[in-house]
């Protein structure tokens, strides 16, 4: 009992209560209603319903602060005949079980199920979009409250007991748009990152099949001054030939032997040991990080790769690529491919990244997929001469940096919107009277 009461005072212990400031409980703010499944077997109770539905899966997929939408939706009838409950716009879902705090303002009048309570402001003393952020910075509490981890639950009577330090209104009004507008931006951000991936995605794919002219202008098919011609691949540029991978590069399997892998032995030294998982993670581009390194005795039952490599995954997740920065060992869950001079290394990374659902279609089928080098040599790839491989991969990377550039301005709007959590819901930073807003 103890513990769990040090749990619902823990949010205010670690803000403490700013002068102007009120201790106030979640049960003190909102009224909390739980949510209900209608019979499934009931069809009238689900077809054509006009009601969102919302779960913890919904809310996992969610994205923004609001939710308007899930999977489901529930009628009238199967409303009133289960423990549904209709809740205004405004409210805030709250799932319990499973993942334990993801949250939501509703967007619009809508219901959820038993795994969710929703919190719906009692008057206007709370401002919705504060308690939103607030109980967000304060979710640790209520993760303690649900047995110190995301995965499990908490009761309705539980999240109630929270101790929160709360502002007057016209001060939370003013902090919830200060973080909304941080929000926004995020959410701006994130819509032009998408563009920007779709954009390099598309570029890539046209280059890979069209290629540049001499002035370094993507070649049409429709120009009667392109000239294509018919290959196995398809229609490539006049120009282009189409060879094994194992023509232009070699391509060589890690290796590490130790059994098992963690013997601490071969650990520790001066030369960097690649993953599988961050060939993963890096999505094709160059890659100069790494977690863990190996000492003589590592590297001497290993393979290291030199610069440029281009690192494939044959195992778990098959046919990510990336280039290596810097010289790395490898183990045999990946496959290097040291392109030949005068080829381009990005060109050919390209290559492979465009074959990856082909690669993903010949695994065999078991517990742990894989693909090996009898694969991945016969493979065949289209050709250009060398200083077109360099243009082609030059706009590539040129689209794909203005990506990574806006995933850091995602990065940095997410450490500013953390910045600003602590310095304002805690008291720490007063939103001065003059940049207070009227409450609507």
């Amino acid at each position: 009992m103890t513990s769990r009461l040090d749990a619902s005072h823990a949010v205010v212990r670690q803000t403490g209560v700013p002068k102007g400031w009120a201790d106030k409980q979640v049960s003190d703010l909102v009224r909390i209603v739980s949510g209900g499944t209608p019979d499934r077997n009931e069809s009238a109770y689900w077809r054509d319903g006009g009601i969102p539905w919302i779960t913890p899966t919904d809310l996992t997929a969610n994205n923004g602060k609001y939710i308007r939408n899930g999977a489901e939706h529930i009628s009238e009838s199967g409303l009133a005949n289960s423990n549904a409950r209709l809740v205004p716009a405004g409210s805030i879902i709250f799932s319990t079980r499973g993942t334990v705090g993801n949250l939501a303002i509703a967007g619009v009048p809508l219901a959820s199920n038993q795994s969710c309570e929703v919190l719906v402001p009692k008057n206007d003393e709370i401002y919705g979009e504060f308690l939103y952020y607030l109980l967000n910075y304060g979710m640790f509490a209520f993760h303690r409250l649900a047995g110190g981890t995301t995965f499990g639950a908490i009761t309705r009577r539980e999240i109630g007991r929270v101790h929160l330090a709360l502002p007057k209104r016209n001060e939370q009004a003013a902090i919830a748009r200060i973080l909304d507008a941080v929000d926004t931006a995020i959410e701006q951000a994130r819509d032009a990152t998408e563009q920007a991936k779709l954009l390099s995605h598309s570029l890539a794919q046209e280059l890979l099949e069209c290629g540049v002219d001499e002035m370094g202008i993507v070649r049409s098919r429709e120009d009667s001054s392109s000239r294509f011609r018919v290959t196995e691949l398809g229609l490539l540029p006049e120009s282009w030939i189409v060879q094994k991978l194992a023509d232009i590069a070699e391509v060589e399997r890690g290796r590490f032997s130790p059994r098992p892998r963690n013997d601490p032995r071969f650990y520790n030294g001066p030369f960097p040991f690649i993953q599988t998982g961050q060939i993963a993670k890096a999505k094709g581009r160059v890659i100069t990080d790494y977690s863990q390194t190996l000492n003589i005795q590592g590297k001497a039952v290993s393979r290291e790769f030199p610069a440029r490599t281009i690192m494939i995954t044959i195992a778990a997740n098959i046919g990510e690529t990336a280039i290596l920065g810097i010289p790395m060992c490898a183990p045999d869950s990946l496959v290097g491919v040291m392109v030949k001079a005068p080829h381009s290394a990005r060109f050919v990374e390209l290559c492979l990244r465009r074959l990856r659902p082909r690669l993903l279609a010949i695994a065999p089928r078991s517990a742990q997929a894989n693909i090996n080098l009898t694969t991945l040599k016969p493979l065949r790839i289209p050709v250009p001469p060398p200083a077109e491989q360099g243009k082609i991969a030059a706009i590539v990377d040129a689209a794909e940096a203005n990506v990574v550039a806006l995933e850091s301005k995602i990065y940095a709007l997410k450490q500013l919107k953390k910045s600003l959590m602590h310095d304002l819901l805690t008291g720490a930073v007063r939103v001065a009277d003059s940049v207070l807003l009227p409450t609507p």
